[in-house]
């Protein structure tokens, strides 16, 4: 009976620990855990190693993210300073309005006063140009349609090595002892541990090492994460230049969309004021003529500039032009609505003259203006 009870009180006692003693006694080896060091070594070794591959190739990211984003932007500056060169001559195109002409992307101006080739040229420099030189197609016939009746001087003279034009360009000689010309109507350590090392003589070491690959896993992340704002934060940076570029590309383009009709008729659009107007040839009715208007994209004129009215009786000269105005039941409006004083008369369109605007009846046909701002 008393063994009994002993037994009981035993087992007992067995069951109030709950969990195994795992301290190790001095007769026990730490060696045995071995295996579980090399695993957890491999471990860090593979996520650093995963962390290098993952820093190099945001490396990579960043630059080529560079490289693309410089590259766009060289290309969309090279846009603009080709656009912004086109309106280098606009100082000059509103005072001389009428001199300077737009033809095939490039501008003419066409002078008044007869000077010699010398004096032409370096009044032409003084502009910001140059007389002109013929090397694109169809140039050649745009000058002489220019020059009519009349001969112009242009960038070629003759040289003690023939025939050049100003920007050394040779051109096949003439006839003739003259030397200058004229356009007219008539071209890692091993860290293995071998068989006679006992890894567990390491086992403080083990711990430091442990360490070091978290801090290293840590300084890696931290490295990753400030590469990804990096790249972030470019593409923030090129994204809003991009669109800055491409705002300034899309004001400037759109002074260009009369393109098209210049190429055309070069010799009907005029630029005055930062605003195209189209002179036509052909007289029509004063609905006809708005209807063609507005096929090229633009209206009848409108005069509400300083300057403008005296503009548009200087085109006008001893002819008559359609313009914007139109008589209503509500009195006399422009066509964007603006009303306009009222004055005599029972004709319902206004034509502007050389010295005022005068009313017609809106069947006649007349020449007429049209208007584009950009």
């Amino acid at each position: 009976m008393f063994e009994s009870l002993e037994i009981t009180e035993v087992i007992y006692d067995n069951d109030t620990v709950g969990t195994p003693d795992l301290r190790i006694t001095e007769n026990q080896q730490p060696c045995q855990h071995t295996g579980c060091v090399s695993v957890k070594n491999r471990k860090h070794r593979a996520a650093e190693v995963c962390l290098c591959l993952l820093c190099f190739l945001l490396l990579i990211a960043v630059r080529v993210l560079c490289v693309c984003f410089t590259n766009e932007r060289k290309q969309l500056l090279t846009r603009i300073s080709n656009l912004t060169e086109e309106s280098k001559l606009r100082k000059d195109q509103q005072v001389e309005p009428l001199k300077w002409i737009y033809y095939n992307f490039r501008f003419y101006y066409i002078s008044s006063e007869k000077k010699s080739w010398s004096d032409s040229r370096r009044d032409c420099q003084q502009k910001g140009a140059d007389l002109v030189i013929v090397n694109k197609d169809g140039e050649q016939e745009f000058l002489q349609k220019v020059a009519e009746t009349e001969y112009f001087w242009i960038g070629l003279i003759n040289t003690e090595e023939g025939w050049k034009w100003i920007n050394g360009t040779k051109t096949p000689t003439g006839s003739g002892t003259d030397n200058c010309a004229a356009v007219d109507t008539v071209g890692t350590p091993d860290l293995r541990i071998t068989e006679n090392q006992q890894p567990c003589q390491h086992t403080g070491s083990v711990s430091v090492k442990n360490k070091k690959h978290r801090a290293a896993e840590v300084c890696l992340c931290l490295l990753c994460f400030l590469l990804l704002i990096a790249i972030i934060v470019i593409c923030v940076c090129f994204t809003n230049e991009k669109k800055q570029l491409l705002t300034r590309i899309s004001n400037l383009t759109e002074e260009s969309k009369l393109r098209k009709d210049q190429q055309v008729e070069p010799l009907k659009w005029i630029y005055y004021n930062f605003r195209f107007y189209y002179i036509s040839s052909e007289k029509k009715s004063w609905s006809d003529s708005r209807r063609d208007c507005q096929q090229k994209g633009a209206d009848l004129v409108i005069v509400n500039k300083d300057g403008e009215q005296e503009f548009l009786q200087n085109v006008a000269k001893n002819e008559y032009f359609w313009i914007g105005l139109i008589n209503t039941e509500e009195g006399w409006k422009w066509i964007n609505g603006t009303k306009t004083p009222t004055g005599s008369g029972t004709d319902n369109c206004a034509a502007v003259g050389a010295k005022a605007n005068f009313r017609f009846s809106c069947d006649i046909t007349q020449r007429y203006i049209c208007q584009r701002i950009c």
